[in-house]
């Protein structure tokens, strides 16, 4: 039962199971890793679901494989659904070549899928391209512009402030002569360069008295 019930799977990408549920596979994209430089080949993830859906299909499979009666096909599939609703808290059911069936630590009866071998499904090399001389479209603010013309803008505003490099120095030059002009102007100097100001002394009063 269970290679027919994975058989089935596989071609109609579903499978009901009486009572019990369904199975589903569903495609899962490729994905890309760019830290690893690799794309994911494609998966199929097989998921169960308590949700049951109808039968008709399936029992008539079952019938042409075993070659039994539909009825009898029924009871054949009720039996293994029976077994799934048996089965206790951690016990494990297989399915070949797809995943297993177990219950959870609340009862819950769940489903594992089992991933197709890496040599069916490889990972494919992925490297980025990069074309550093290629002009792209691309919005800059609210205006539509390329990747070329931004390009020439910021190495011409490079070249501009490259050359002027020596405004800022010169700035800082004339202010620093302008405070030294402004201390030599307000502050008379000797001969030699150094502070000419006077120094006013005052005369001390007299701190004692003679004894005749």
């Amino acid at each position: 039962m269970e290679k027919l019930i994975v058989a089935y799977l596989m071609r109609h990408q579903h499978c009901p199971l009486a009572h019990t549920g369904s199975l589903q596979m569903v495609q899962v994209p490729s994905r890309t890793d760019i830290s690893a430089h690799l794309i994911a080949a494609p998966e199929n993830e097989i998921y169960f679901s308590a949700e049951e859906k109808p039968a008709g299909d399936f029992l008539e499979y079952l019938s042409e494989a075993l070659q039994v009666p539909v009825d009898k096909a029924s009871a054949c599939l009720g039996e293994f659904c029976n077994r799934l609703s048996d089965l206790d808290a951690f016990a494990e059911l297989y399915l070949p070549a797809a995943g297993k069936f177990f219950v959870d630590a609340d009862g819950n009866l769940q489903f594992r899928s089992q991933k197709l071998p890496a040599a069916f499904y490889p990972d494919v090399a992925a490297e980025r391209v990069v074309h550093p001389q290629a002009v792209h479209q691309m919005l800059v603010g609210d205006k539509e512009t390329d990747t070329g013309t931004m390009t020439a803008y910021y190495e011409t505003s490079d070249a501009g402030a490259s050359r002027r490099w020596w405004l800022p120095a010169f700035i800082v030059l004339l202010a620093a002569l302008a405070l030294i002009s402004f201390y030599y102007f307000s502050h008379p100097a000797s001969a030699t360069g150094g502070n000419a100001m006077g120094i006013t002394l005052d005369t001390p009063g007299e701190t004692y008295r003679a004894n005749p």
